[in-house]
């Protein structure tokens, strides 16, 4: 009874080890850092440039208390 019970249970085929297989489970490995990489470049670039024209944050009134200059 058992050997039969065996036999019939059935097991879900192997994943085909394709190209697009290996590329579906390792783009994220890949993806995400170079996503939060280039956020990251992005604000840096937007502060840098914030910066350059004299601007003053709101962290750097409240925690530095840096006074904002006018601007014309």
């Amino acid at each position: 009874m058992l050997q039969e019970r065996l036999r019939s249970c059935t097991v879900a085929p192997s994943p085909q080890r394709t190209f697009w297989y290996h590329l579906r489970k390792r783009l994220p490995i890949y993806a995400w850092p170079i996503v939060a990489g280039g956020v990251i470049l992005i604000d840096w670039n937007h502060t840098r440039e914030w910066k350059a024209n004299g601007r003053v944050s709101v962290l750097d009134v409240q925690l530095l208390g840096k006074v904002p200059t006018p601007q014309n």
